[in-house]
């Protein structure tokens, strides 16, 4: 893939204009256009130099960005995954609520795959 391929793709992605990448990159909008456009008769290397440097930059915000969350087992998780067994061995229905950042999903996503004979609704309570 070429270096104008990885810049249209990730313009694409985060939504950056021309003017955005030029600021990011420290060359100006005209050598952006030109560039990607294939019209630049200046110094390619220069310009491609600071294009990978910016997409390599932009690459390594994304990674540290990403968060790993792992399911803990905690005494409030416990009885979540008790009263999810219960109800689903009862065939029922049941309603787990709390403020945002408990570990609801957390919850529900570890007990969804522990056991694949279900099925799993999720409702925000923006939604509601």
């Amino acid at each position: 893939m070429t270096v104008i391929d990885n810049l249209n793709r990730l313009m694409a992605r985060k939504c950056y204009t021309q003017s955005k990448v030029a600021a990011k990159t420290g060359l100006s909008p005209a050598v952006i256009s030109q560039y990607l456009k294939g019209v630049y008769n200046g110094n390619i290397d220069n310009v491609e130099a600071a294009i990978n440097n910016f997409i390599t930059r932009e690459g390594d915000k994304e990674k540290n960005r990403e968060v790993k969350a792992c399911f803990v087992k905690t005494q409030l998780s416990s009885k979540c995954l008790t009263l999810l067994r219960n109800t689903h061995l009862d065939a029922d229905i049941g309603v787990i609520y709390g403020n945002a950042g408990l570990g609801k999903s957390m919850v529900l996503r570890q007990y969804a795959s522990s056991y694949k004979d279900m099925i799993l609704i999720c409702i925000s309570r923006d939604l509601i």
